[in-house]
């Protein structure tokens, strides 16, 4: 059900999907992250990852590349994310991948937590952040598909 209504958002232009996979198990999806060019209530981008595998720091590594494609090839100005106030882990991938805290909010959570934060990440940030000069070459610098395989996730 999820890969179809992927597919679908994908196609009709209204949200980018990756899936994640490691590179020992390229056959298996062990996460997503997301991007909204129209932001909702939850912001641009999202991700969730195998529990299993939390703490090692594949997120972060995947947040890294993602934003490269959106600031750097699609050349996104900002992009809005979330995450539940309790939610530490979320919130340090947030801290290290050059978001700005811009508020706290309300927004229901899948565990159940309300209190959410709004942080913010611009496209002149990542750049200082990466070491980069947005007057270089951007278009096609960043190896990543623009769009998951013919049959989704």
């Amino acid at each position: 059900e999820f890969v179809r209504e992927a597919v679908q958002k994908m196609s009709r232009g209204d949200e980018l999907f990756w899936c994640l996979r490691l590179k020992s198990r390229p056959e298996e999806t062990i996460g997503v992250i997301s991007y909204r060019p129209a932001a909702g209530a939850d912001g641009n981008r999202g991700f969730w990852l195998a529990e299993h595998l939390h703490g090692q720091g594949l997120m972060t590594e995947a947040v890294e590349v993602f934003q490269d494609y959106l600031f750097f090839n699609l050349e996104v100005d900002t992009i809005i994310v979330g995450n539940a106030i309790d939610n530490t882990a979320s919130r340090r991938v947030k801290e290290k991948t050059g978001a700005t805290l811009i508020s706290p909010g309300v927004l229901m959570h899948r565990n159940g937590e309300d209190r959410t934060e709004r942080w913010e990440v611009t496209r002149g940030n990542w750049a200082k952040l990466r070491g980069r000069a947005l007057d270089e070459e951007s278009p096609g610098e960043v190896d990543a598909p623009s769009a998951p395989p013919d049959q989704g996730c």
